[in-house]
């Protein structure tokens, strides 16, 4: 997913999807750069279950997972994914901006209890307090699936984020 980041910010469309985010959501978002990232995704993308996007584009039935790149993404006609999409999007335009973040992934699913099957973004904040950006499932920033539904839960690296460049050379 990290590579997918990388890649999306050299085109321009990612820009443009932080100025239209900020644009339509800066007031309700308080005029929190983070938040208003969860606001755009929320209502850009339709969440779809990547196993049918495999069935319907690809006649896939037994892949683990589909990831498009936010690029590919803020491209297409009818935006849609799931929750790995909107984590990607939100994790570029936060990048763009600055703003460190790090990777959630949870097992909430107790059919499988060891298989991580969400993932979402959260935002560090400069006093190192997160913000959980789960805009395919959270009906508000910072929300998270409720404790007595997470079986486990992982934090990928921070990617504490001064510069573009610092990250990724």
């Amino acid at each position: 997913m990290c590579d997918l980041v990388k890649h999306s910010l050299s085109d321009p469309i990612i820009q443009q999807a932080w100025r239209d985010a900020w644009r339509f959501f800066h007031a309700v978002a308080f005029e929190d750069e983070a938040t208003c990232c969860w606001w755009y995704a929320r209502y850009l993308i339709k969440f779809v279950h990547h196993q049918e996007l495999l069935r319907d584009w690809l006649f896939k039935f037994d892949e683990l997972q589909l990831l498009i790149s936010p690029e590919a993404l803020l491209k297409m006609q009818w935006p849609k994914g799931d929750c790995a999409v909107f984590t990607t999007l939100i994790e570029a335009m936060l990048t763009l901006r600055g703003i460190p973040w790090e990777t959630v992934t949870v097992a909430v699913n107790p059919q499988y209890p060891a298989l991580y099957t969400h993932v979402y973004p959260q935002a560090i904040r400069p006093d190192g307090t997160r913000l959980p950006l789960d805009a395919s499932h959270g009906k508000f920033p910072g929300w998270e699936a409720p404790p007595e539904r997470v079986i486990k839960k992982k934090y990928g690296t921070p990617m504490a984020t001064k510069s573009r460049e610092e990250i990724w050379d």
